[in-house]
């Protein structure tokens, strides 16, 4: 075993890839995020790290709600683009074409396509180094049964194998 980089060490942990999706009044942002968890199966509870300085940051603060879509294999090329840029600099779900359902129980909109969408409402927050984990109750859930969840690992996005 090799000692490495401590800031490397997001590097080595396999996660979902997720698209956050927040509406606040007439504005609306969708952002990648791949530091997403969930952190209680009673009541059911997701965590979200967002730097405070995101547009989809103030939008939720705002909104007090957000759905956690996790991507499909098939969208890791939006996953892609809604990551490197700002909602600021314009309308994400218009310049790339995002198909978008309503949510049962929140104004946030669902991403269509997505393996799961999350509503939720958010109930906490603390500030963590340089991010912010916001806390939101899942008050509906969406799951498209065969759909494949998409994942990141070392910077690369991955589709799950084999059951071991």
């Amino acid at each position: 075993m090799v000692e490495s980089d401590p800031t490397k060490a997001l590097d080595q942990l396999g996660t979902p890839v997720a698209m956050i999706s927040v509406a606040a009044g007439e504005r609306r942002n969708v952002m990648s995020a791949t530091r997403v968890t969930c952190v209680s199966s009673k009541p059911p509870l997701m965590a979200v790290s967002i730097a405070a300085s995101r547009h989809t940051y103030d939008l939720i603060k705002e909104a007090g709600e957000f759905v956690v879509n996790i991507a499909s294999v098939g969208q890791a090329e939006l996953a892609n683009k809604v990551g490197k840029v700002s909602g600021r600099d314009g309308d994400k779900f218009g310049n790339y074409g995002i198909e978008t359902r309503a949510a049962s129980k929140v104004k946030s909109p669902l991403i269509a396509g997505s393996a799961t969408c999350m509503e939720c409402k958010l109930i906490g927050s603390s500030v963590n180094g340089d991010r912010t984990l916001l806390i939101g109750e899942v008050v509906a859930m969406h799951v498209d049964e065969e759909a494949r969840p998409l994942q990141r690992y070392q910077e690369v996005f991955y589709e799950l194998g084999r059951a071991l």
